[in-house]
């Protein structure tokens, strides 16, 4: 059986999200066609080195990020978000797997480097997808925090980057995929071939069906008359939940019943403090539920959406 390799920057179900779920569902279609998906990735917020979730396999392996002194709080938020890490268990590895029909990076980086170089030794055929998270970026968000890192500590990884040829890996990739539309025509400009294919996000309805609307509201603390909507993500600017926040709180007079929901993870633990100083600020704290993370295609997961209007 053909072994497809996926290989995302890290898999937790902590702190699901977009990706996560495009891999999965991809996955499950590649099981469907008679392939044999694997993802293979960091011990970036979960250390479990290999599990099978929803009949997937999952191995990851030890990493570490290039910069000496690197403090665990700047750690845990570079997994969070975007960390350019290095793992060369990963790399081994994925030289050793037997019968692999494809490598699929789901990470650019040293990361994405490694899964190309190991694809390119093997000749094999490499994807990558963006997954919204590169071209369509504004600069400064996405630098900002790893410029921060690289100004306090001395980074070591470049020669690894070179090794791998991390910064040819879109340019040399024999398939970019983009999920976005946006991402899609920004990659179409920036990159120097004709190998980029817009691949939109898909969701499967059926797999939402029959949640329990009436049981999630009434836990939740919203009444059957409510009006509520709501967003299911991590908590990150690049979301954009504080238009939410602002919007429910123009709505507020003039429609008493609407409420807001918000669930997921805090991967930008200073832009959740905005989020909740701007429900206390516009007053609107019995009306605005913020959740953590949910378990992807859980019941209470199904229940959230059911509740939403």
């Amino acid at each position: 059986m053909d072994r497809v390799v996926h290989v995302p920057r890290r898999f937790a179900q902590d702190v699901w999200g977009g990706t996560e779920s495009v891999i999965l569902n991809l996955c499950r279609q590649q099981v469907a066609a008679g392939f044999l998906p694997e993802i293979h990735t960091s011990r970036a917020l979960c250390d479990m080195g290999a599990e099978v979730w929803n009949e997937i396999p999952i191995r990851r392996y030890a990493y570490q990020y290039p910069f000496l002194g690197l403090s665990r709080k700047e750690k845990h938020a570079m997994d969070l978000k975007a960390g350019n890490l290095i793992s060369l268990p990963l790399f081994w590895n994925l030289m050793r797997l037997p019968d692999v029909r494809v490598f699929h990076a789901h990470v650019i980086g040293r990361m994405g480097g490694e899964v190309m170089t190991a694809a390119r030794l093997r000749k094999k055929p490499c994807l990558v997808t963006l997954h919204g998270n590169v071209f369509d970026v504004p600069e400064a968000e996405r630098s900002a925090g790893h410029a921060e890192v690289g100004k306090k500590h001395l980074e070591w990884g470049k020669v690894f980057g070179m090794l791998f040829r991390s910064r040819k890996l879109l340019e040399e990739a024999d398939a970019v995929l983009c999920v976005g539309y946006s991402e899609y025509v920004a990659a179409k400009k920036a990159l120097p071939h004709e190998r980029v294919h817009y691949l939109a996000n898909g969701v499967n309805p059926e797999a939402f069906a029959g949640g329990d609307r009436a049981g999630l509201r009434a836990e939740l603390g919203f009444a059957e008359d409510d009006f509520v909507f709501g967003c299911i993500s991590r908590i990150d600017p690049q979301k954009g939940q504080h238009l939410l926040v602002e919007a429910l709180g123009r709505l507020a007079s003039e429609h008493p019943r609407a409420k807001l929901l918000l669930a997921g993870p805090v991967t930008d633990p200073g832009y959740g403090e905005e989020l909740e100083a701007a429900v206390d600020r516009l007053g609107l704290a019995g009306r605005v539920r913020l959740l953590g993370s949910v378990e992807p295609d859980s019941a209470r997961h199904v229940g959230m959406l059911a509740a939403l209007d």
